[in-house]
């Protein structure tokens, strides 16, 4: 008799814990990977530190990525056309780089704000680091 009870007991507890397993939810899509690049004044040209984060960037995207997206910054110092220009070729920059490390040219998406949309909301003619910036963002949906 006690061996039927021991026997049914096991029996309902791994029944328990199949049903519990079945019932957990599916995980969760991991959010898009977000990284920045920041550049000096006046320049679009990778620093080591930048293109560090360009290389883990990179290799995120490997970890099962399927797009990226680039979107380069300027601070307010200087002429609004000038900045939008030399915020298109930080993010020419950081895609360059992102090919060099192995991201295919049709998985990227490169645009460029200047002055529009920064980081930090600043006056005219304020310097902030932050918005002399190209943020990359690793999906896994198609852009």
């Amino acid at each position: 008799m006690l061996k039927k009870f021991l026997i049914a007991s096991a029996a309902g507890l791994l029944l328990a814990a199949c049903q519990q397993q079945a019932a957990s939810p599916p995980p969760a899509a991991p959010l898009p990977q977000a990284y920045t690049v920041y550049f000096d004044t006046g320049q679009s040209a990778l620093s080591p530190q930048a293109t560090a984060t360009v290389s883990q960037a990179a290799a995120a995207f490997k970890q099962g990525g399927t797009a990226v997206g680039v979107r380069g910054h300027t601070d307010t110092v200087g002429d609004p056309a000038f900045n939008l220009q030399l915020s298109l070729q930080r993010a020419d920059a950081v895609k360059d780089a992102l090919q060099r490390n192995g991201v295919p040219a049709a998985a990227i998406l490169t645009g460029a704000v200047g002055e529009q949309n920064l980081p930090v909301a600043t006056a005219d003619n304020v310097p902030e680091r932050r918005n002399r910036s190209v943020d990359i963002a690793i999906s896994r949906q198609a852009l």
